[in-house]
């Protein structure tokens, strides 16, 4: 059974194996040195009410002064644990580095480009081709709608030229006039609205693109020929989906 002692130096019970009869041991409470008792040896536990004083501990020996002059070298045998050590041979591939900074081709404008708010996720792309057809529409709308106010304005000065009757001459010729003049006034409108699609196939100036759809929309003629009324019934729905598409930001921005 293992043996149970008293220290020497303070009332601390220490337990050891049996068999460390005779051997030292060194108390944990208080640090001192003492040799194991034998089982027939080893002192009690004092009773309960009875306080044990601790003998005193001895005083150590004092420690002799170090010697003066500098510490003696280390064998050559011994290899120094403190010697600088030779660097390892660099690895043909460094690690990566986070905190490097990135590459070019890494820092390259991505292709998903956050839409503009409002834009339902419409590309450029998608964009102009939606702005491009009606305009062309209305291009040619107007052209269609050009050539029949010169046929008006030749009709009017035909007839100014040519009246079909004698009879009430001064009437007629302020008809043919006023034919003549509704046909140039269709002329030149179709002629700025013309003029002003063509800038907006180039995406040359947003107020002009404006300019020619509303010019499109309007029936040039004034109503004075079938092929007036046809045009505006063309036109009129391709003005509506330019109108639409120049007021999303994505018409807004062929333009810059």
């Amino acid at each position: 059974m293992p043996i149970e002692f008293l220290c020497s130096a303070c009332p601390k019970k220490l337990r050891v194996p049996d068999d460390s009869a005779g051997k030292k041991v060194r108390c944990p409470g208080c640090g001192h040195l003492q040799v194991i008792p034998t089982p027939d040896g080893a002192k009690s536990e004092p009773p309960s009410g009875e306080i044990r004083n601790p003998a005193p501990s001895p005083k150590p020996a004092p420690t002799p002064p170090p010697p003066k002059g500098p510490p003696p070298p280390l064998p050559t045998s011994e290899p120094n644990p403190f010697a600088d050590k030779p660097l390892p041979p660099l690895a043909k591939e460094a690690p990566p580095n986070p905190y490097q900074s990135p590459s070019p081709a890494a820092s390259a404008p991505s292709p998903y480009v956050a839409k503009p708010p409002g834009s339902g996720g419409m590309t450029p792309e998608t964009a102009k081709v939606l702005l491009t057809i009606p305009v062309a529409i209305l291009l040619v709308a107007q052209a269609v709608n050009f050539l029949a106010s010169m046929l008006v304005v030749g009709f009017g000065v035909l007839m100014l030229t040519n009246p079909p009757q004698a009879n009430n001459a001064p009437d007629q010729h302020v008809l043919w006039i006023g034919v003549a003049v509704t046909g140039g006034i269709g002329c030149v409108l179709s002629i700025g609205s013309i003029a002003c699609l063509a800038s907006t196939l180039f995406r040359k100036s947003y107020a002009a693109a404006w300019v020619g759809v509303l010019l499109g929309m309007v029936p040039c003629g004034l109503m004075t020929n079938c092929a007036t009324i046809l045009i505006a019934g063309i036109a009129f729905p391709a003005g509506v989906w330019a109108i639409v598409m120049l007021c999303m930001p994505e018409g807004k921005a062929q333009f810059r």
